[in-house]
């Protein structure tokens, strides 16, 4: 698979699933069924065993029942009892709505500059062999999506549940390592070895208990991408991404009617990942042949692509919700005019107000040196205004700490997007 080649350079890049968490979002489904009704596609069913979406047979053998699946790389065994069935339902509803958040963090993640604490640290119990464990949320997403498409790999659902699992992992391996802050700096205290497992009690009062380490987790994830890369090219056939990119065209089309920017969006960065693997070199002989019947799906690609920066930025957004108008701290008058000279550079005629919201410095030391100070930060509100609505961007003021001294200032993003705000 072609778009799997280039899946660690998009690593820190920023799929929607159905889930149904608010009335908006309840419509949202009866419009994807729906669309997907129009098109003869049936909706994905969470029994693995049972086909939710046939196409075309295709060469090649794959797993064809959960207790098929490799233990060493779905390792939430047995595979079929009830307490491990969220880890193998990628159409659960609970699994979605852990999905959309977990879309929703990563999006924010990928809008981040400079070093800064962004991490997937929601947690689930989980019954292991060995006691109760404690579960990244992205593992049922993860786990769910591959074992459908491994199980179904030549159907739309399965081909689908791949592209977003594809899009997930990515962020997966850098989105995993648990923070506690001592005093005013961070500390990673992920385990780096299966001796080093134990009970960590994080920042904010919760004790966790990690399966495996980092390593492990992401050594596992490597050698389940490898089976995938040699699955895909015998598996899944041309006229299944085809299909999927109606299906996924249908849904996103009406996201956009319903004024669901934000799911739009999520489908829309599904349908990049398609279009690239339908352009495929092995698919060729295929496009020649079908070059008339479905350039209409190419078309209404190129046509919603040039959406997604526009889409992005309202998805992020709208998901920030609305902010109270923050509260200045006490600063000296120094602080407080770097604080307004770095905004003023960053954003130009939109800036309004530099609102700096801590009194004292962050001291962050070099992660793999402690005795070595790295950097130093202070969070500061910047207040914009693009048409009539005015927006807070949440900023750090930043130095770094070079030769025995402090550097010049600079403005780095503390966290994504930006909020619409009660501007007084």
């Amino acid at each position: 698979m072609k778009k799997h080649q280039t899946i660690i350079r998009i690593m820190m890049a920023a799929v929607v699933m159905f889930g149904v968490q608010t009335t908006a979002n309840a419509q949202f489904g009866k419009l994807l069924k729906k669309a997907k009704e129009s098109l003869n596609v049936q909706i994905g069913s969470s029994d693995s065993d049972e086909s939710s979406t046939s196409s075309t047979s295709f060469s090649g053998s794959h797993p064809k029942k959960l207790k098929d699946l490799d233990p060493e790389i779905f390792i939430y065994q047995p595979a079929d009892a009830p307490e491990n069935a969220l880890f193998y339902s990628p159409f659960n509803e609970k699994v979605q709505q852990w999905y959309r958040k977990v879309n929703e963090t990563t999006l924010f993640a990928s809008t981040l500059e400079g070093l800064t604490v962004w991490n997937l640290t929601e947690f689930e119990d989980w019954q292991s062999p060995k006691g109760v464990r404690q579960i990244p949320v992205l593992e049922y997403a993860i786990s769910s999506l591959y074992s459908y498409f491994m199980l179904h790999p030549n159907e739309v659902d399965g081909y689908r549940c791949l592209v977003r699992a594809e899009l997930e992992m990515t962020k997966g391996r850098t989105c995993l390592f648990p923070y506690e802050k001592r005093g005013g700096n961070w500390y990673e205290v992920y385990p780096k070895s299966n001796s080093e497992l134990r009970r960590v009690t994080m920042n904010d009062g919760r004790e966790i208990y990690m399966q495996e380490t980092n390593q492990a987790r992401t050594e596992r994830w490597g050698r389940l991408h490898t089976k995938i890369i040699n699955m895909v090219p015998n598996l899944v056939s041309y006229e299944t991404i085809k299909k999927s990119m109606q299906a996924t065209i249908a849904e996103m089309k009406a996201a956009e009617k319903a004024g669901l920017i934000v799911d739009a969006f999520f489908l829309l960065r599904e349908l990049t990942e398609m279009e690239g693997e339908i352009q495929a070199d092995r698919y060729y002989e295929n496009r020649k042949a079908d070059a008339d019947e479905f350039q209409d799906v190419i078309d209404d690609f190129k046509t919603y692509s040039s959406k997604f920066a526009g889409w992005r930025l309202q998805a992020l957004t709208e998901i920030s919700g609305t902010a109270e108008m923050p509260k200045e701290a006490a600063v000296s008058a120094d602080i407080k005019s770097q604080a307004t000279q770095q905004a003023k550079a960053k954003f130009g005629a939109k800036f309004v107000k530099a609102i700096v919201v801590e009194s004292d410095w962050h001291v962050y030391t070099d992660p793999n040196n402690f005795n070595r100070t790295d950097h130093r930060s202070m969070d500061v509100d910047v207040i914009t205004k693009d048409g009539d609505q005015y927006y807070v961007s949440h900023q750090m003021l930043w130095q770094n700490y070079q030769a025995g001294s402090w550097g010049s200032y600079d403005m780095r993003q503390k966290s994504p997007g930006q909020q619409k705000v009660n501007y007084k």
